[in-house]
C-alpha cells in the first residue's frame, strides 16, 4: 500500500546540495563480545556527493591512535591491522567490564565511546519439541544407506531476567553436525546435512514488541528481528518461543556409525547493550519500517542514525553470549528405529 502511494503521488525529483558545512569527523564501529579478543574499525564520515566509499575514495583511517580503558585503567593501545582493516588489541573484556575507547587523528580530530559489557542470562531446562516427522531411507549397497528426516521444531528458552535493572536481548542460532575430517576416522567418508530454516517470528510475541499499531496496520512485521527486552517480565523468567517450520537432516551412514547422528541446534541467547538494541531498533525503522518508507520518498521526518560515539558517528556496543546445545541423537534414533530403520 505503501508503495502504491508513492508512486501515486510522487512524479519527479532533483538533487539538493545544501551549502552547508560538514568537516569530516572519527567514526568508530565495534561490537565487543565478553571472553573475546576485541577489535574496532575506524573511518571518517564523508558527504553524500563525494560519491561511494570503497569505489570513489577509502574511508577507513588506518594512522589513528587508538587507546582502550577498562574500568578507568590504561589497557593498552590498538594495533592496525592491514588484512582486515580494523584496529586489534590484546586485552579481552569480560562481563561487568565498562570499556571506554579513544581515537586521535591529525586530520580528524578526537573521538570516544563508551560501553558496559553486559552480564550473560544462562540458558538452561530448555523444552522442544519435533512434529510432522517423516523419515525414509535409500540404500546405497554394501551395507550403507542414505537416511533422511523432515520435521519440525518447536523451542522453548526461559529467559530469566534480572531485577532492578532494563536487560536487552538478542536470540540467535546455528545448527551443527558431527566432526567427520579427523582423517583416517570412520566419519571420515559420511557427510551429514542439517538444514533448519523457516523461523517463525510472528510466533514470539517480544520479537514484535517493537512494532506500533499505525506500524501494524500497514503490514510491518518482525520477520528477521530477534531482539527484545524485559519490560514485559520486570525480574521474572520468560518462556521464549521459537518455531523452526523446516528440519530437513540428511545423513550418509555407510559405516552404520551411531556417531553420525550427534546432530541438533546450538541456541544463542545475548545479553546485549542498550546502544546495540537502540541501533537495532534504527536499522528496522529505515529498513523495514512503514515510517522509514515514507521518510525515503519524503513524506515523514527522516529517522537521525543512532550513535553513542562522541563525534555522532558510528556505535560501539557490547554483548554476552550464552549458548545451549541441543543434541537430537536419541531422538533420531528412537524415530528411526521406529520406522525399521536400524542405526545401531
Amino acid at each position: 500500500m505503501i508503495t502504491v502511494l508513492a508512486l501515486a503521488m510522487t512524479g519527479c525529483y532533483s538533487d539538493f546540495e545544501p551549502s552547508l558545512k560538514s568537516d569530516p569527523v572519527l567514526c568508530l564501529n565495534s561490537l565487543i563480545t565478553a571472553g573475546e579478543p576485541m577489535d574496532v574499525a575506524v573511518s571518517h564520515t564523508w558527504r553524500y556527493s563525494d560519491g561511494y566509499p570503497g569505489r570513489d575514495f577509502d574511508v577507513n583511517v588506518n594512522d589513528a591512535k587508538v587507546s582502550m580503558y577498562i574500568n578507568g585503567d590504561f589497557a593498552g593501545s590498538l594495533i592496525f591491522d592491514d588484512e582486515s582493516g580494523r584496529y586489534h588489541g590484546s586485552v579481552i573484556p569480560v562481563e561487568g567490564d565498562i570499556v571506554r575507547l579513544v581515537a586521535e587523528s591529525e586530520i580528524y580530530g578526537h573521538a570516544e565511546a563508551e560501553v558496559r559489557i553486559p552480564d550473560k542470562t544462562p540458558i538452561g531446562n530448555v523444552k522442544w519439541n519435533a512434529g510432522n516427522v517423516n523419515c525414509w531411507r535409500d540404500e546405497l549397497g554394501v551395507g550403507g544407506s542414505r537416511d533422511f528426516m523432515y520435521m519440525t521444531l518447536d523451542i522453548e528458552i526461559p529467559v530469566h531476567d534480572t531485577p532492578c535493572v532494563d536487560n536487552y536481548f538478542k536470540f540467535d542460532w546455528s545448527t551443527f553436525v558431527p566432526d567427520v575430517g579427523d582423517g583416517g576416522d570412520a566419519l571420515i567418508n559420511s557427510p551429514v546435512e542439517f538444514y533448519l530454516s523457516g523461523l517463525k517470528y510472528d510466533a514470539e510475541p517480544l520479537f514484535s514488541e517493537h512494532i506500533s499499531v499505525f506500524e501494524s496496520v500497514f503490514g510491518s512485521d518482525s520477520y528477521g528481528f530477534t531482539a527484545f527486552t524485559d519490560r514485559r517480565f520486570k525480574g521474572g523468567v520468560y518462556p521464549l518461543n521459537i518455531r523452526f517450520d523446516n528440519g530437513y537432516i540428511v545423513v550418509s551412514n555407510p559405516s552404520n556409525d551411531d556417531r553420525l547422528y550427534h546432530l541438533g541446534v546450538t541456541l544463542s541467547l545475548e545479553s546485549i547493550s542498550p546502544g546495540y538494541y537502540n541501533w537495532l531498533i534504527y536499522r528496522w525503522n529505515t529498513d523495514e519500517g512503514v515510517l522509514g518508507t515514507l521518510a525515503e520518498i519524503g513524506f515523514a521526518e527522516g529517522f537521525c542514525g543512532y550513535s553513542n560515539v562522541s563525534t555522532g558517528a558510528g556505535v560501539v556496543a557490547a554483548r554476552s553470549v550464552s549458548t545451549y546445545r541441543l543434541d537430537l541423537y536419541d531422538f533420531m534414533k528412537q524415530q528411526f528405529d521406529e520406522y525399521n530403520f536400524k542405526i545401531e
